[in-house]
């Protein structure tokens, strides 16, 4: 039954020998995973991405499309349990 694993067993012993890199990352000053991040020192590191990743208007047509349609879904779950209509 194990001969089957065998392949297997011989390219995980062949990885495990070769990994044998160490990594060293040097400190950051910047970034302390012990002290909360404040919002313009967030918004600062995501300025060059805003393009990219636009923030979601909470009142926008998208939001409001994205409501509509989950109150629209939980209508129909629940009228289909309320008529006994399965799902």
């Amino acid at each position: 039954m194990f001969a089957a694993f065998r392949p297997h067993f011989v390219a995980l012993q062949d990885a495990a020998t070769q990994s044998t890199t160490v990594h060293v990352f040097q400190a950051n000053a910047r970034y302390d995973l012990n002290r909360p991040v404040a919002s313009a020192d967030f918004s600062a590191a995501r300025a060059p991405f805003a393009a990219q990743s636009p923030s979601l208007d909470p009142g926008g047509a998208l939001a409001a499309l994205t409501g509509s349609l989950c109150q629209s879904a939980q209508r129909h779950e629940s009228g289909s349990r309320r008529y006994g209509g399965s799902r």
